[in-house]
């Protein structure tokens, strides 16, 4: 098993970490309050809790690869852990498709008034397709891990999930909507068996500001359970990030958490960043940082002799939007939803335009070619 695990993070490192060195890293520290239950349920009632940590970013055009160390603790009895996580995806553009590889680990260790410990490992497989403006997206996977705690007997068992599910992502104005369908075998030593869940969410983006509004329905042990969550995230100086959410979740199927009412106001500040693909081959579709909306992204063209250039793409719902000259070349900074998007530049108002270098370069059915650009 110990050797399993470990191959699978060889994997997943080898899924994010691209051969090609010119990456942008993004070191952000992280500082928050909640009031909420702490992570799996071993404090039995809500408490307000600080939580801090540092999140290293390690971005490419085709991977992404996260890692974050957060502490948290309570006032009192209320509690105290450490988590680390490692998250990261690779893609691939087929025709008119996208595959994703997705990988994530996971460590918790919980450390007062008593002992708790958790860690798993999984890996998720996604494609995704265009349809008539709407991306259709199936996706699968799996997770294994153990968890052990000392109450007042001395306890562990295993962590398995397996799940398969479907979703769509369609552009409404500014904004996108998302429904997800997915059924979820878990094995957590809290509450295992099936979970089925219907998922919808609405994001958007105006200025500097950035908000999610989604609804969770959970079918288990033939029980129904609703979850909400609304969150409104602001950049302020220097990319820095004000975060405010309010949300009920739904029993998580990985951990056996319960069903829990939180509210969690913090900051994300950037501590230093390394723009290795900034000068590179254009277009650049490069990924500043994350928001609740999705990705901040610049997206860079060269075209020193138009008057002027326009962006275009499926997150845009296909409207020009305008970019700025700088030097020989035009460029956009936009907040793009999760999903998978083509993108275009429109020169002079009449001159579709992507490059043979451009990233995921497709037909459209229509003539002309568009770029891919996947948000995860």
């Amino acid at each position: 098993m110990k050797r399993f695990r470990a191959a699978c993070l060889v994997l997943l490192a080898a899924l994010a970490l691209p051969a090609d060195t010119r990456a942008q890293v993004r070191l952000w520290v992280d500082a928050f309050g909640s009031t909420a239950q702490p992570p799996a349920d071993v404090i039995g009632d809500a408490s307000t809790y600080g939580i801090g940590g540092l999140r290293l970013e390690w971005l490419t055009p085709r991977s992404h690869l996260e890692t974050s160390v957060q502490a948290g603790t309570g006032a009192g009895d209320a509690g105290r852990w450490l988590d680390a996580e490692l998250f990261g995806f690779r893609h691939w553009t087929l025709g008119p498709s996208t595959i994703v590889v997705e990988g994530e680990a996971l460590l918790l260790r919980y450390s007062r008034p008593f002992r708790y410990s958790a860690g798993n490992i999984g890996l998720k497989p996604r494609i995704i397709s265009g349809l008539n403006g709407i991306d259709l997206e199936l996706f699968g996977g799996g997770s294994i891990g153990h968890w052990s705690a000392a109450h007042t007997v001395e306890a562990d068992g295993d962590l398995h999930l397996l799940q398969i599910g479907t979703a769509a992502n369609v552009p409404v104005g500014p904004a996108t909507f998302r429904l997800s369908l997915s059924t979820t075998r878990a094995t957590n030593g809290a509450d295992d068996g099936w979970y089925r869940e219907a998922e919808t969410s609405l994001t958007a983006s105006h200025g500097a500001y950035q908000a999610l509004l989604a609804a969770q329905l959970q079918r288990h042990g033939g029980e129904n359970e609703f979850g909400f969550a609304l969150t409104v995230q602001r950049e302020v100086f220097r990319s820095a990030r004000i975060h405010a959410s309010v949300a009920r979740t739904v029993r998580d199927p990985q951990l056996g958490t319960p069903a829990q009412l939180g509210f969690t106001l913090g900051v994300r500040v950037p501590l230093l960043a390394r723009n290795g693909f900034r000068s590179a081959v254009t277009p650049v579709a490069e990924v500043l940082g994350a928001t609740q909306g999705g990705r901040r992204v610049r997206f860079t063209v060269r075209a020193s002799a138009s008057r002027h250039v326009q962006l275009v793409g499926s997150f845009t719902d296909w409207q020009p939007t305008a970019m700025r000259k700088n030097g020989e070349c035009w460029t956009a900074v936009l907040t793009v939803p999760a999903g998978s998007h083509q993108f275009a530049f429109l020169l002079d108002g009449e001159t579709w335009f992507v490059p043979e270098d451009a990233p995921g370069v497709v037909d459209d059915g229509f003539g002309r070619r568009n770029a891919t650009l996947l948000v995860s």
